[in-house]
């Protein structure tokens, strides 16, 4: 399994009980086709190494987790710290594209036209802000299913509505 079939999940943040689960710190609110997924890929230098999934449990920015390689607390602590990437066919589409989706590609808004390129997504309570490059600028822009007309990943595009105003705060 190459990196270009993956995407980063997250990281294995630290131990859970006795038995060997270990808590992994979510990268982006991921859903499954299936209920769970049944392998993950740990890295390991530049490879990838597949993992057979026994238990896992999602509460978003964590999940708890649990190896079938992985018997007690002394096996799991050797995990710790290590990334952790999923297959990217078994993920479901989200109402709002995930971050590796959107990360480099352009914005597009309704009325204004192309406004840049986004260079991070930062996570916050209540919602997720696209930072967006509009020439030299920074311009946030909130990642909202009201905001957002369609997400093309093969043009690499978001189309956006964005409120009256919002471009203007930034770009005046």
């Amino acid at each position: 399994m190459g990196f270009d079939e993956v995407t980063f999940f997250g990281t294995i943040v630290k131990t859970h009980g006795i038995k060997g689960h270990l808590v992994l710190r979510c990268y982006d609110n991921f859903k499954c086709k299936k209920n769970n997924p049944v392998s993950l890929f740990i890295k390991e230098g530049d490879f990838l190494k597949q993992v057979a999934v026994s238990e896992i449990q999602f509460t978003y920015p964590f999940c708890r987790i649990k190896f079938s390689d992985v018997a007690d607390i002394n096996e799991a602590e050797t995990w710790l710290k290590k990334e952790v990437y999923i297959e990217k066919k078994v993920m479901l589409q989200n109402e709002i594209p995930y971050k590796y989706q959107l990360i480099g590609c352009s914005v597009t808004d309704s009325i204004s036209g192309p406004i840049g390129n986004i260079v991070d997504i930062a996570e916050y309570p209540q919602q997720q802000i696209a930072i967006v490059n509009a020439n030299g600028k920074e311009v946030l822009i909130p990642l909202n299913k009201n905001f957002i007309n369609a997400f093309n990943s093969t043009e690499n595009n978001l189309a956006v509505t964005l409120p009256d105003g919002l471009l203007d705060i930034y770009l005046q």
